[in-house]
């Protein structure tokens, strides 16, 4: 079984900022994930490890607004 993991809510929101609409391409293009962990995020549900890790390296890098 795969670990899981839930991103704290602060950072879902500071994501939430940074597009202006929920499109496939506009999230993989932002953030590098899938439509369906996108949603799996905004629900407060949690998502795989790996991909988690990988986000907050992504997010990282990201500008502060």
């Amino acid at each position: 079984m795969q670990r899981m993991t839930v991103v704290d809510r602060s950072v879902v929101q500071r994501m939430e900022t940074m597009v202006n609409c929920h499109k496939a391409d506009v999230i993989q293009h932002h953030f590098g994930i899938s439509l369906n962990t996108w949603a799996k995020l905004r629900k407060g549900m949690a998502i795989r490890n790996s991909v988690a890790e990988r986000l907050v390296v992504r997010m990282a890098r990201q500008p502060s607004h």
